[in-house]
């Protein structure tokens, strides 16, 4: 498969896959520090799918590519 870089409908270069979470984290914030904790894991603890089977640009929501076709061109 040749590489692709952009929508070939609008030319945007971002790309959209949709995923849906489920499960808890926890949100870490330092009250003294006004700072947000390390929370690097806040996925840890959580499963998600994938529920489409294509790609799509983020700008116009056209199909780019399937979910198999992208994790073959990123591995």
């Amino acid at each position: 498969m040749e590489k692709i870089t952009c929508c070939p409908k609008c030319g945007c270069e971002i790309i959209a896959i949709k995923e849906n979470y489920r499960g808890t984290a926890n949100f870490y914030y330092n009250l003294n520090d006004n700072e947000e904790c390390d929370n690097s894991g806040y996925y840890d603890d959580t499963k998600y799918t994938r529920p489409n089977k294509y790609v799509k640009c983020a700008k116009c929501g056209a199909k780019i590519m399937t979910i198999e076709e992208f994790e073959k061109m990123t591995k």
